[in-house]
């Protein structure tokens, strides 16, 4: 019984760790919590999402959940490095997207193998789109990989993934 008491809240950090750095995500708890702010706010929106509406609001796409992305985007390994890498540079590269520059956005644009050529264009482009990129305060890491690279299929589809 001490080992569950014990790792009960060290478990509860851990899968909630990554709203800390991007909101909590979609679902109940990002709507009752969307003004709050700090990392303890964060983790309780997470906790409210996955306990009570998450599945649900995926499912249906109520409650801030997107459902339009494609399950196959889903499991491209490409596309998933490129979520891992926009969340663990989440607010570098919202912040290099705004300005269509940066070492994160410059990165990330190495990553996707975008030609020198092309680079400033593509960059400009996604900071003409920001606003689509990040559209809102609950915006996370997989959205923004999906809306950069949806962008990238009208535009410069080569890069797209």
């Amino acid at each position: 019984m001490k080992f569950i008491k014990g790792i009960l809240p060290i478990s509860i950090l851990l899968f909630s760790s990554h709203s800390f750095g991007n909101g909590a995500g979609c679902g109940l708890g990002s709507t009752l919590f969307s003004g709050a702010s700090g990392g303890l706010m964060h983790v309780v929106a997470q906790i409210t999402n996955a306990s009570f509406s998450n599945t649900s609001s995926m499912t249906t796409g109520t409650f801030g959940c997107d459902t339009s992305t494609s399950l196959a985007k889903l499991n491209n390994p490409e596309f998933i490095k490129e979520a891992r890498y926009i969340d663990d540079n989440f607010d570098s590269m919202l912040s290099n997207l705004s300005n269509g520059n940066g070492e994160a956005l410059d990165n990330f644009l190495s990553m996707k193998n975008v030609s020198d050529s092309d680079r400033d264009g593509v960059a400009q482009v996604l900071k003409s789109n920001f606003d689509n990129i990040y559209s809102s305060s609950n915006t996370d890491s997989l959205t923004v990989a999906v809306k950069i690279n949806e962008i990238l299929e009208n535009t410069y589809n080569q890069y797209a993934i």
